[in-house]
């Protein structure tokens, strides 16, 4: 009996060691399938997200360039609006009431190269 026992510890170390360097033979076929696996991954998910969170983006910033944009334009326009204001007001001679519409003097300097040109 101890025989046998002892006959199937060694068959037992024996398959155990032969599935060891079966394991060790096939660890490089293991781990082509684990790389092809992550660059299915990389393709599929990763680079999808990073093109998708791009094109979110890109889209946040062409709609924040075309509000700055169209404040610009609205604020160019004001701006050709006030000095519009400013040469009637030369040309009619109301710069007081001018200034006082507008509540400030920011345009002191700009009036003064006015009335130099004119």
């Amino acid at each position: 009996m101890a025989q046998k026992a002892e006959m199937a510890d060694q068959m037992r170390d024996f398959i155990l060691t032969k599935r060891c360097f079966l394991n060790w033979r096939h660890y490089k076929y293991h781990q082509h399938f684990l790389e092809r696996r992550a660059q299915k991954h990389h393709a599929g998910v990763v680079k999808v997200k990073a093109f998708l969170a791009w094109a979110v983006w890109t889209r946040e910033e062409r709609e924040e360039t075309r509000r700055a944009e169209e404040e610009a334009a609205e604020r160019y326009t004001r701006w050709v609006l006030v000095i519009m204001d400013i040469l009637n007001a030369l040309r009619s001679g109301f710069l007081f009431v001018l200034f006082c519409r507008a509540h400030h003097f920011l345009f002191f300097p700009l009036l003064l190269r006015l009335l130099y040109i004119l």
